[in-house]
């Protein structure tokens, strides 16, 4: 696809860009799965030809997750979105420390809120199913060593969630308008967990990071609020005195970030982007491209699946 100028896009080549985003983060998905069969094999014969290297299993373990998560993306949305629409790279403002703070309180918040609203769900499908669930990601952290949970999930998985989803992806998404980057970039981050689980406080703070990333021109803010987030997670979950304590400071989180979130939401504004075209238009062209309707049928399968079965 040549990459369209806003003087040039046609309705037909407005789709075509969001097309090729569904496609490109279908295809990641694939080669996530994949890459992840291959590392894996790889890994399990390389441990039987040298079983004294088996305490190593879980430094494997996390880079083969990592590895697997995270170099597909890397490598198929720049190459596969660098053609479409651009948009002026966006000025350097970062948040100062009490605009930090704030950023902190709303994120957690707000995020702590529809993970709880999930669990509830959750609980409510169990119940109609009559079939419990797993979240094989907090297994999965609970069963290594802390530091290596730290270094997984409260270090690598932000920077490199945040280079993908924020630095590559809202940046490509740009040229079809910041309401559309937002809201895309923070799609393919909800899905791209698959796992209910995390699915609609992903989204939500996927549109949180996507908004603070336009806001200051990076994603430093959003990594360090991605990074305590996590962490904030990791300490709770290996810390069994901590959750009692930790819960009622959620509680104050939800009340505080919520409030704070409706008081500062309406000085937010989304810019329209380079494309002549209307939001409506816009919002035509996404959803009636059959990728879309795969992509969150799909998603929303795998989602549910990995949790009950």
């Amino acid at each position: 696809m040549a990459q369209y100028t806003p003087e040039t896009m046609t309705r037909k080549q407005l789709r075509s860009c969001y097309n090729r985003f569904f496609i490109s983060f279908l295809l990641c998905m694939v080669l996530v799965q994949l890459t992840a069969t291959a590392l894996s094999a790889g890994i399990q014969l390389w441990l039987l030809k040298n079983p004294a290297h088996e305490r190593w299993s879980a430094v494997l373990q996390v880079a083969l997750n990592d590895i697997s998560c995270y170099l597909p993306p890397l490598i198929v949305f720049p190459l596969l979105l660098g053609k479409l629409p651009s948009s002026p790279a966006l000025p350097k403002d970062p948040l100062d420390p009490w605009e930090l703070l704030q950023a902190v309180v709303v994120c957690m918040g707000v995020g702590y809120l529809f993970s709880l609203l999930t669990s509830y769900i959750i609980t409510a499908i169990e119940t109609l199913v009559g079939s419990s669930s797993q979240n094989f990601v907090s297994e999965f952290e609970t069963s290594l060593p802390f530091w290596l949970t730290v270094m997984s999930f409260a270090v690598l998985a932000p920077f490199f969630e945040e280079v993908i989803f924020r630095g590559i992806l809202l940046h490509r998404l740009r040229g079809l308008g910041d309401t559309s980057a937002v809201l895309l970039s923070a799609l393919a981050f909800a899905f791209f967990h698959l796992n209910l689980y995390q699915l609609a406080y992903a989204f939500v703070l996927g549109i949180l990071f996507a908004c603070i990333t336009l806001l200051t021109g990076s994603i430093r803010d959003t990594f360090l609020l991605h990074a305590i987030i996590n962490g904030s997670s990791v300490f709770v979950d290996h810390y069994e005195a901590l959750q009692k304590p930790f819960y009622t400071l959620v509680v104050v989180l939800i009340l505080v970030g919520l409030l704070m979130f409706l008081r500062n939401a309406k000085h937010y504004h989304l810019e329209p982007g380079p494309l002549p075209f209307s939001k409506h238009e816009k919002r035509r062209a996404c959803l009636r491209s059959p990728w879309f309707l795969l992509t969150v049928l799909l998603s929303l399968l795998v989602s549910v699946v990995s949790v009950f079965v």
